[in-house]
């Protein structure tokens, strides 16, 4: 296994043990609120990181470059921060000014404190995204392994203490995320001052090579944000609220297999941006080997909550979230297929070729939109699962078109191996039995 594997499998750790606490707030959500609660929470969601991802500038992959390629230089970690507080401004004047007053018309049982509460979130994602890009440079990913079991954790006791004063509404849910967000935004200050980043010394040289880079990259955040978000908004105007918290059941069900892809988006990047390998193991060598490493672990993952699913959605969801399961199924080959295109994302970004990452997020919403505005709700849920589905191959194509632009021959070269599904079983195994107490396992 590469180092950027093991990396990958750290990070896929904590959002392994992030997947418990996810279900647990997926099922108090759905058995608390119904399917029209959870299609509300599911709305409010994507509306908020729409905003963030849209005036972040893809900080964080600017980040992860510009610090490998200037380590330890004041200068760039200094115009990175005005660049993040900047964004920060900009997001909570976008938030407050335009998304707000029509959320608040659109659910108007939502009152005016839990709307701009909840909004005031999207601005924390800037310094998050640098506080991660500066641990990432350092070599360790705890900070970001740290915020994706911290908040839902933070999420299950809010909620587990709703259920139990048996409050329905939605307004203190709301506010307990904010909360919980609000806690890892003060801990990503601190550990940007403890390391030295908050200072004067930027220059305009400096910021303008972040934002030439950024703004490069960030057509396909820009991108990303259509092919995902924003089809789940024009869902909400389309379907029913009652649908889309069906199909936001369908998404966490397939979470366990989105684990891969959001550990590979995390960690690529900066592993393969880090110039410390022999001429022996190049670039091309590492690309194809973490792609196939990638892919394997996937398809295991995907497998197993394929076959767990029919079961467990009516035991923990409830019988009416039933409905889910058959695009929940086409979400997980979806979820399978990104893991793939999350390192060539990867790649690309890594070799100073963003705007290939640009095409591909390009293709896969032109795709997503298309579809959701030729399908809306004619099809039902599965027509809408297929929509998500196209998008997923679209951008795996798009990506595979210039493979070699990485020095990798033939897409073929991509497909895992017997022996990857020998080594990704065995390092799983390892892995979990790891994660078990030292006296359980000696006394097993």
């Amino acid at each position: 296994m590469s180092s950027g594997i093991r990396r990958s499998i750290g990070t896929m750790i904590s959002l392994g043990l992030q997947l418990p606490l996810n279900v647990v707030t997926g099922i108090l959500t759905a058995r608390m609120y119904g399917p029209y609660g959870r299609g509300v929470l599911a709305a409010l969601g994507v509306w908020t990181s729409s905003i963030s991802w849209l005036l972040d500038l893809s900080i964080y992959q600017t980040a992860c470059y510009m610090l490998s390629k200037n380590r330890g230089d004041r200068y760039t970690e200094n115009s990175l921060l005005l660049w993040a507080f900047a964004s920060t401004i900009a997001i909570w004047l976008t938030a407050q000014l335009l998304v707000y007053p029509f959320l608040r018309w659109h659910y108007p049982e939502l009152t005016h404190s839990v709307l701009r509460t909840y909004l005031m979130q999207a601005g924390f994602t800037p310094m998050l995204d640098l506080a991660f890009a500066v641990s990432a440079s350092r070599g360790s990913f705890r900070l970001y392994n740290l915020y994706r079991v911290g908040i839902p954790f933070l999420l299950v006791v809010s909620l587990a203490l709703l259920c139990v004063l048996h409050v329905r509404t939605l307004g203190p849910n709301l506010y307990g995320n904010a909360a919980a967000s609000f806690v890892f935004w003060v801990c990503a200050l601190i550990y940007l001052l403890k390391q030295r980043v908050f200072g004067f010394s930027f220059t305009w040289t400096r910021l303008a090579e972040s934002l030439s880079y950024g703004l490069r990259i960030h057509g396909a955040s820009i991108a990303g944000v259509a092919s995902s978000n924003v089809a789940t908004m024009l869902l909400s105007v389309l379907i029913p609220t009652e649908q889309l918290g069906y199909i936001s059941v369908a998404q966490s069900v397939s979470s366990p297999v989105t684990v891969v892809s959001a550990a590979l988006s995390v960690t690529t990047l900066p592993m393969l941006a880090i110039d410390d390998h022999s001429a022996s193991d190049d670039r091309a060598h590492r690309v194809v080997r973490m792609s196939r490493q990638a892919l394997t672990l996937a398809l295991i993952l995907g497998v197993a909550v394929s076959i767990v699913a029919w079961g467990a959605v009516p035991l923990m969801y409830g019988s009416r979230f039933s409905r889910a399961v058959v695009p929940a199924e086409m979400l997980i080959v979806g979820a399978i297929l990104d893991a793939e295109s999350s390192v060539l994302r990867g790649a690309y970004g890594a070799a100073g070729r963003p705007l290939m990452v640009t095409w591909s997020e390009s293709a896969a919403a032109v795709t997503v939109l298309m579809c959701i505005w030729v399908v809306g709700g004619r099809f039902g849920l599965s027509g809408v699962a297929a929509c998500y589905l196209a998008s997923s191959l679209s951008r795996l194509s798009a990506l595979l078109f210039n493979l070699r632009d990485l020095g990798v021959p033939s897409a073929l070269e991509l497909i895992p191996r017997g022996q990857d599904f020998k080594r990704a079983t065995a390092l799983l195994f390892r892995t979990a039995f790891k994660m078990i107490p030292r006296k359980v396992a000696s006394h097993e």
